[in-house]
């Protein structure tokens, strides 16, 4: 494995460089409360759109990691091993999610990265199985400007509508001590299997 050592000037120089960085971010902080609140709230939104950039950076170096099996050169036996290290800290999907929104977006689909990274990576992520089921490049980059222009809640209904045919929704319900399915009753057939307590006793 190779480790990287930073000397204790580069650090102090990355910590300074971090703190003049997020500084620059906080606004006056005599503005009145709401105006404070609201400034704070638009550079919340600029950074936020600032790491969606950085997310296509992370997705091309990560894929050509994994492609070119640059790992092996780091003294890493799988690609898992590498973004599961230590030093690079990925959790969960997180490197995966990276590496396949770059893939289908920049590569697949051919878009630029500057109008990628106008839509969080998120909804990005959400989108690929609708895009997947259009057929030409075209009516994907239309359906992408029709979801773009979507509220928050209004994609998330027009997901769950375009996943109809997806499997039910399964989950446990603590006040009705029963389980819930949700389901779309014209893609779905149900079969009632009796009562549990009977099936107990067969």
């Amino acid at each position: 494995m190779v480790i990287i050592n930073l000397d204790s000037l580069a650090i102090s120089d990355m910590t300074n460089q971090l703190t003049k960085w997020s500084g620059s971010y906080l606004p006056n902080i005599r503005l009145p409360k709401p105006e404070y609140a609201h400034a704070i709230y638009q550079n919340l939104c600029l950074a936020i759109k600032q790491q969606d950039v950085l997310f296509l950076i992370i997705g091309k170096l990560l894929k050509e990691i994994k492609d070119k099996q640059l790992f092996k050169q780091l003294d890493f036996d799988t690609f898992t091993d590498f973004v599961y290290s230590e030093e690079l800290g990925f959790s969960g999907e997180s490197a995966w999610l990276y590496i396949r929104v770059y893939d289908y977006y920049i590569e697949t689909l051919r878009l630029s990265e500057e109008y990628v990274a106008t839509l969080p990576v998120s909804r990005l992520s959400l989108m690929i199985p609708v895009l997947k089921k259009i057929s030409g490049r075209n009516n994907k980059l239309e359906e992408i400007e029709k979801l773009k222009a979507l509220r928050n809640n209004d994609f998330l209904l027009k997901l769950r509508q375009d996943r109809r045919t997806d499997r039910p929704v399964v989950y446990r319900s603590k006040k009705l001590g029963k389980w819930i399915i949700e389901y779309y009753e014209d893609v779905v057939k149900t079969v009632n299997l009796g009562k549990f307590d009977d099936y107990l006793k067969r």
